[in-house]
């Protein structure tokens, strides 16, 4: 019975995007904004915990199948985010990092002007930690991550024109030891057919 439910679901997806040839179109787009990151320290008591706020650079390609529903691959640069950890110590830390991101961008147009959305995909970042005994002073120690995770947004399109557009959009990226959410300003480019 499962089966028969996502085979039904294919044939409409793609009945959609059959009947709605004329919303097909590829866009580019970039962005910039803050995220946010927390790294869980041991123990799970929040005094060892890294917390701390920096820019986020975006750059990002689709292809919109119809009105409703677009695939998407971004590239995230994490600016220098900094800590004391724990509080009231010398132990300085600075994080870096980058990821990529493929995801699946439903949308629904409120009118002709706005339109809602949302992401869900997979994300794959690489963190590098610094320790230093200050900030500014020589690294200590370095130590790089790599790993991947669910992703999800939601965001709100205003379109200038047919091609240009301007969205907000608010993500979070389901790490497993710590918090990691974005929010960026994005700026959109769909190629006219």
């Amino acid at each position: 019975m499962n089966g028969l439910r996502i085979a039904l679901g294919l044939v409409g997806v793609f009945g959609l995007a059959a009947t709605a040839a004329a919303d097909q179109a590829i866009y580019v787009g970039g962005g910039v904004g803050m995220y946010d990151v927390t790294v869980d320290g041991p123990g799970g008591n929040g005094n060892g915990n890294f917390d701390d706020s920096a820019t986020l650079w975006r750059a990002f390609a689709g292809y919109q199948i119809n009105k409703y529903i677009s695939i998407q691959g971004d590239y995230q640069w994490y600016g220098n985010a900094q800590d004391t950890v724990p509080p009231g110590t010398r132990n300085q830390f600075q994080v870096d990092g980058n990821a990529w991101e493929v995801s699946v961008r439903p949308s629904y147009p409120i009118n002709d002007r706005f339109e809602i959305f949302g992401r869900l995909g997979w994300n794959w970042y690489e963190v590098n930690a610094e320790q230093r005994a200050r900030f500014g002073q020589p690294t200590l120690g370095k130590q790089s991550n790599s790993d991947d995770a669910m992703m999800y947004s939601a965001g709100l399109a205003f379109h200038f024109t047919p091609a240009f557009s301007v969205a907000g959009e608010y993500e979070v990226v389901d790490v497993s030891n710590g918090d990691l959410s974005s929010w960026s300003l994005n700026f959109v480019y769909k190629f006219p057919r």
